[in-house]
């Protein structure tokens, strides 16, 4: 009587658990296409990240054709009574050499124009705080700002440091780089430059000596990158 039980009871606790092993199998197969949607919505976003990176290469190294060896400068509006100083152009050196000359916060003094003295106060990576010093109208007058720069990679292939005047005897002091991947041994570069001082001077006069020094710092990065420091 005892093995009768136990062998009716067996088949079905054995029945039991063949139909918790066929659930278990049929949610497993349900679940599954929740796995492949997931996986190909991965591959969809990879595909999509690598297009925008693609489309950006191809455009900032038809943009560095279209450029060659010149220098485009301009300026373009702000928030200020005075308009930002800008200048474009490409720089014969790889995307790295590039950033490690503007990264290089302390010895901005050595090829910005007009600067005399560029010392890091503070520096965590690439974020920091730097004293600056210029001279303008042929040395007369002395600007003096303490700036807190920072770096940033917006998109793949390109990289921003932006330089904000936390005090100093400016009116306004903003500067920001912007570097582009155009290529093997060739990146496109663009500065915006807007400074402006407490005197009563035409905001005209201003707005071009902007233009002027953005032009020039331009072409002082492309003779700072060729340095043996940066080599």
């Amino acid at each position: 009587m005892v093995l009768k039980y136990m062998s009716s009871h067996g088949r079905r606790l054995g029945t039991h658990m063949k139909h918790v092993l066929q659930g278990k199998e049929h949610r497993a197969h349900r679940a599954a296409p929740g796995v492949g949607a997931s996986l190909f919505s991965a591959i969809l976003v990879f595909a999509s990240l690598s297009t925008g990176y693609t489309a950006r290469a191809d455009w900032a190294s038809d943009r560095a054709g279209r450029i060659g060896s010149s220098i485009v400068s301009t300026n373009t509006r702000s928030e200020s009574r005075v308009q930002y100083g800008v200048a474009e152009a490409v720089v014969n050196a790889p995307m790295d050499k590039v950033l490690q000359v503007l990264g290089d916060y302390s010895n901005y003094h050595e090829f910005l124009p007009h600067f005399e003295q560029s010392r890091v106060l503070s520096r965590r990576n690439d974020d920091a705080m730097v004293y600056m010093e210029a001279t303008i109208l042929y040395g007369a007058a002395s600007l003096w700002a303490q700036m807190r720069l920072s770096s940033s990679t917006p998109k793949e292939g390109e990289r921003l440091i932006e330089g904000r005047m936390v005090q100093g005897n400016m009116s306004t002091f903003h500067a920001r780089w912007k570097v582009t991947n155009a290529g093997e041994n060739r990146t496109l570069v663009s500065f915006q430059l807007l400074v402006d001082v407490d005197m009563p001077v035409p905001a005209s006069l201003v707005d071009e000596e902007n233009r002027k020094a953005a032009r020039s710092a331009m072409k002082a990065l492309r003779r700072q990158v060729a340095h043996p420091r940066y080599q």
